[in-house]
């Protein structure tokens, strides 16, 4: 597994994880929110129509006018049911242009809050029924939260893109310096990185330009040194052979002179040496 892919992908996890935890701390303030809100409107509901049939009321024309009331409003429904519990007239919520998803409504959903308000009107004894509708509220949660989670969203994908660039570059970088390494390996010592980048790279870089110099340097001392030595060497040989020829050949030439006056003896012996004899000055000489 290549450090890349490594160092993204252990990035890329981590940035998965924050947003998960991003997107469950928004869920739960969006829950708590949207229960928040239900609640205390419908509890200035019930409030309200208490207050409001505490006086003596003698026709169901003024508990119409209270249903009414309630027509449009986002978060509690409210409806006039007589004794045999058929609805008379009843309201309904604003209406939604944008509704939420069906899994995040269900998910945002509180509980159901209903209050039964009895109105003991002579002849037609009825009820108030107000039921709590958080759907307003969970659609207006559901624009925030989708925001809030896209925002965060764009900002794991721009993390992640600044990232790679950012690995892709060092990794670029690593990928010079180690051709760099292999050219010298094989005897390129004029290799030499752009001094460019971070300034980490940047100084790692005229350090592999100094050492490049260095060996450079010491291939050129080793060069020379190799041909000095062999000019040494040919001088050595050459005197050796002067040595040789003035030194040595007057001995040789002496020692075949001597052969050939065995060789006059004439007995077959004396012949043989003296042939073996001037066979061997004659190897020696060559």
């Amino acid at each position: 597994m290549s450090l890349q892919f490594r160092v993204l992908g252990s990035i890329a996890a981590l940035l998965i994880v924050s947003l998960l935890a991003g997107a469950a701390m928004l869920s739960l303030h969006a829950h708590t929110l949207v229960a928040l809100e239900v609640r205390t409107a419908f509890s200035g509901a019930v409030k309200s129509v208490s207050d409001t049939l505490r006086s003596d009321v003698e026709h169901t024309v003024t508990l119409r006018q209270v249903v009414a009331s309630f027509q449009g409003q986002r978060h509690v429904r409210a409806a006039l049911v007589n004794e045999k519990g058929k609805v008379i007239v009843q309201s309904n919520i604003a209406h939604i242009s944008h509704p939420a998803p069906a899994w995040f409504a269900r998910a945002m959903a509180p509980p159901l809050l209903t209050a039964r308000i009895p109105i003991a009107l002579p002849q037609y004894p009825c009820v108030v029924l107000l039921t709590s509708d958080p759907h307003s509220e969970i659609a207006e949660v559901w624009d925030h939260v989708r925001d809030a989670f896209v925002t965060m969203l764009l900002f794991c994908a721009a993390t992640m893109t600044v990232v790679s660039l950012a690995v892709a570059a060092a990794t670029r970088f690593l990928r010079r310096f180690n051709t760099g390494l292999m050219t010298i390996s094989q005897g390129g010592y004029d290799t030499r990185l752009q001094v460019k980048g971070p300034p980490e790279f940047a100084e790692l870089a005229r350090r592999f330009n100094h050492m490049a110099s260095q060996l450079a340097a010491f291939s050129r001392t080793n060069r020379q040194l190799y041909a000095r030595l062999q000019s040494m060497q040919e001088e050595e040989r050459a005197g050796i052979a002067r040595d040789l020829h003035d030194e040595v050949g007057p001995y040789l030439f002496a020692i075949q002179v001597d052969a050939k006056a065995v060789d006059k003896i004439g007995t077959p012996e004396a012949q043989r040496l003296g042939q073996s004899i001037r066979e061997a000055v004659g190897h020696i000489q060559r």
